[in-house]
């Protein structure tokens, strides 16, 4: 009897000690997380990943220390540019990502953070993979069709890119009546007229569920001409699809301006911690070579 009082007396000694332990390393973790939250608001994006990193380590469940460091990563990491320490920044924001991921596969943030950093790192067949799953979460998101469109107009654009450089032309530029650029013309039709046809398709359900989307309308003008870029030797196909885009980046501006005007009241900050927005997902993880493709001005711009 007496032995069994003290082995209880042990148990319970052992289950406090262990109570305390885990609130010890909970404390711990909460505090590297303010601590991480301050560093990057200061835009110290390396330490800030450092202190959600040790978060995560005290409590390995904690998804948010998980998605944080990949935040903080993602800030250090510079499209377009090729360095291996931006390489090392862009797999780091991965990892974390993934990680998250892992305890939460439904975690809408990661998905769309995952998707946004592999995109920019021109990792196509990645992005696409987790966009979709963002889409299955929640299909009535008008963000994720956008984003699908998005990662299927960067794969199209940037296999557009490598191809006509090797034959000295820009992206942008038309191709010539020759034999080399003609198999090149029908080469890129036969790799990326799906992804072409999926990101329209994409990109205007996109605006059906958000009819003012004129980022949608610009990226949706741009599938049209990159549409009408592979339309070998075909004028009239071509034709129809610069109409096509005219109509859509007319159709941006008007939205923008309506957008604008709208805005009475404009969000001066917004938290990149607030999981219940959007905005930042979208405002910072724009296509790589969006920059590059310039809309056309529309007509009523070229005409003044």
């Amino acid at each position: 009897m007496q032995a069994r009082a003290r082995y209880t007396t042990c148990f319970v000694a052992l289950a406090m000690a262990a109570l305390l332990m885990i609130g010890c390393r909970s404390h711990k973790a909460r505090r590297e997380m303010e601590d991480g939250k301050k560093e990057y608001m200061a835009s110290n994006f390396k330490t800030a990943a450092e202190h959600f990193k040790a978060a995560a380590a005290f409590d390995d469940d904690l998804v948010a220390a998980k998605l944080d460091s990949g935040v903080a990563y993602s800030a250090l990491y510079e499209p377009r540019v090729d360095t291996p320490e931006n390489e090392r920044f862009g797999q780091q924001a991965i990892d974390a990502f993934q990680k998250a991921l892992e305890k939460d596969p439904r975690n809408l943030v990661g998905l769309k953070a995952l998707g946004c950093t592999a995109m920019n790192m021109k990792r196509f067949e990645q992005a696409m993979d987790s966009r979709k799953k963002a889409l299955a979460v929640d299909p009535t998101d008008p963000e994720s069709y956008f984003w699908v469109g998005a990662v299927d107009w960067s794969a199209v654009y940037e296999d557009t890119r490598v191809r006509k450089t090797k034959l000295g032309l820009g992206t942008e530029d038309p191709f010539r009546d020759t034999q080399n650029d003609r198999q090149v013309c029908q080469e890129i039709r036969a790799v990326d007229a799906s992804h072409v046809a999926e990101g329209i398709a994409m990109l205007q359900k996109a605006i059906e569920k958000w009819p003012d989307d004129d980022d949608a309308m610009v990226l949706l003008h741009l599938l049209y001409l990159r549409r009408a870029d592979m339309q070998c030797q075909d004028p009239k196909a071509q034709a129809e699809d610069r109409r096509l885009s005219e109509q859509m980046i007319n159709e941006a501006m008007a939205a923008r301006k309506r957008r604008v005007l709208a805005e009475t009241n404009p969000v001066e900050h917004v938290d990149p911690f607030d999981r219940s927005s959007g905005i930042v997902v979208r405002s910072g993880c724009l296509p790589p070579f969006f920059y590059l493709a310039k809309p056309r001005a529309p007509i009523e711009k070229r005409a003044q």
